[in-house]
């Protein structure tokens, strides 16, 4: 699959070929068709600065792709939005 990739902070977004992950249990992968990337992304970037390279976005919206173990749906096909939640821990 080809991702917007952040390979420093402070760099421009590459367009790579990166692997197709497998869903975990319990979660579900989705093929997304679009994105935004905003300022939170850019605040996330800092945040995981260490931890690059990362593919930003946290709006997107695209096609259930493939179930995880665990998961009955919604099916693959169905169209979804995705509601990406950052919480503290505490």
């Amino acid at each position: 699959m080809r991702g917007a990739v952040l390979t420093a902070l402070g760099e421009s977004l590459r367009l790579e070929d990166i692997a197709v992950p497998r869903p975990r249990r319990g979660h579900v992968l989705v093929k997304i068709a679009a994105s935004g990337v905003c300022f939170t992304d850019i605040k996330v970037g800092e945040a995981l600065a260490a931890k690059t390279p990362l593919v930003p976005g946290h709006e997107p919206v695209g096609v259930v792709h493939t179930l995880g173990d665990g998961v009955t749906g919604p099916a693959p096909g169905t169209r979804v939005a995705v509601h990406l939640r950052f919480w503290c821990g505490k």
